[in-house]
């Protein structure tokens, strides 16, 4: 499907306002520490999962692109597990302080499917590709808090494995959204639309949000990091276009390559800053990598899909 390159750079754009004026609204107050965190959990525990759910009964949207939900999450391990080896090799071509490193592989294996990705898909293809998005992504959960705890915790601390951090309401949302799927269960309109319209919150709230929890960067050292801007560029041009190239090869559903490199040029996820935090490990590098990250896909996703021809 051939896309309106402008629709895309003007929903970029609106993008960026909506997190601007997060970053306003924290600083004058009106979004406080506590406000955040509590409106964090609504998106994650009610709006995000009624999104999810409400985007299965939308697969129409999408066309005739023989879409198989096997053949996603599939595609979605792969290119985890692909992800974990680059990183490992990467990380190693930076000069990099021991505590920055798992920071950085973090950042490039995990991006913002859901604040950035999200808005990204809708537009692009309807509200059914948000499902079809959090299927492929659907690893992301299992890996963040196995592998990414991993890499954070201190290497003297015993690690606890939990079942309650991985099948949080995102995860559980996605599966509930598989079986509706494959038993095609059907809903009446009115429950569709209650769904979409309350999912329908969680775009522009969390890139409120998002703008709030920059409100706390030192600007300043944004764009003096010669390496976390060589980063960005790596993680936002180079690996998509490499992505793109690989999957077309093995893969004949342009759809899914579609996906898969749209998913590889999105920025890093705030989740990072929230593990760097609980960990106390390089907390300015993950929140100067998230906003860099975030600000520069704004011009890099549109270039990406113009030049690749999604």
């Amino acid at each position: 499907m051939e896309m309106n390159i402008r629709i895309l750079i003007e929903t970029m754009f609106l993008l960026l306002l909506l997190i601007i004026t997060g970053y306003i609204v924290s600083k004058i107050h009106i979004l406080t520490e506590e406000t955040t965190k509590k409106l964090s959990e609504l998106i994650v525990r009610v709006t995000c999962p009624a999104l999810i759910i409400g985007a299965v009964f939308k697969q129409d949207e999408v066309g005739d692109k023989g879409v198989n939900i096997l053949s996603i999450l599939g595609l979605g391990v792969i290119l985890y597990l692909s992800y974990i080896l680059i990183a490992i090799i990467v990380v190693k071509f930076f000069k990099l302080k021991n505590n920055e490193k798992p920071i950085y592989e973090l950042m490039l294996i995990f991006s913002n499917t859901s604040f950035v990705g999200i808005p990204v898909v809708k537009v692009l293809y309807g509200d059914a590709a948000i499902f079809y998005l959090t299927i492929l992504h659907l690893s992301f959960n299992f890996l963040i808090y196995t592998y990414g705890v991993i890499k954070m915790k201190p290497e003297n601390e015993n690690i606890k494995f939990s079942f309650r951090s991985i099948f949080n309401s995102g995860v559980i949302s996605a599966l509930l959204g598989i079986v509706i799927y494959f038993l095609k269960i059907p809903l009446p309109n009115l429950a569709v639309n209650y769904l979409m319209t309350l999912g329908e919150v969680t775009i522009p709230l969390s890139l409120l949000l998002m703008g709030a929890s920059l409100g706390k960067i030192p600007l300043k050292k944004v764009f003096t990091n010669r390496k976390l801007i060589l980063f960005c560029l790596l993680k936002l041009l180079v690996l998509p276009v490499f992505f793109y190239f690989i999957f077309s090869i093995f893969v004949k559903n342009r759809f899914y390559v579609e996906l898969i490199t749209i998913s590889t040029a999105l920025p890093a996820g705030s989740m990072i800053i929230m593990f760097s935090l609980k960990y106390n490990k390089e907390v300015i590098t993950s929140s100067l990598g998230v906003f860099l990250t975030t600000i520069f896909s704004i011009v890099t996703l549109p270039i990406i899909i113009y030049l690749l021809k999604i």
